[in-house]
């Protein structure tokens, strides 16, 4: 009896996997898809921030780099090569930052958090990376 517990598991363990993996390439597309649509206005209403996740925004402001942020460690992404990847337990080996950069929004007064993205850990210092750092008001 306990030797039929085996296949058994080995069946629903398989099945859970492929249902995982048809769920993680349906949040690929669709995080694809909010990060490559038009941008939007960013409202002022707080009740609607909350659907703004991984949405692209129009607001013009600053950037302020001397109150920089950064989330470490952290490893390129890449969705494709993640989907043909899935269930591999390797990694690339490449660690670095995603620079978080408070941007104050004249059109609307206020600051918001701007995730610019990941940095490789050598590009960490804001003056290893001049041509990223935006001075001037921007759009």
């Amino acid at each position: 009896m306990f030797l039929l517990l085996i296949p058994a598991t080995t069946l629903g363990l398989g099945t859970w996997q492929v249902k995982r993996q048809e769920w993680k390439m349906q949040l690929i597309a669709e995080l694809r898809s909010f990060t490559s649509a038009e941008p939007i206005s960013l409202p002022i209403d707080p009740l609607e921030l909350n659907d703004l996740q991984y949405r692209r925004v129009k607001v013009r402001g600053r950037y302020d780099h001397s109150k920089e942020m950064y989330i470490l460690p952290r490893s390129p992404v890449d969705p494709e090569k993640e989907a043909r990847e899935v269930g591999q337990l390797s990694s690339s080996g490449e660690t670095g930052a995603n620079v978080v950069t408070p941007f104050y929004c004249t059109d609307l007064g206020i600051t918001i958090l701007v995730n610019r993205g990941y940095v490789p850990r050598k590009k960490i210092k804001p003056e290893t990376r001049m041509k990223g750092q935006v001075d001037d008001e921007a759009d």
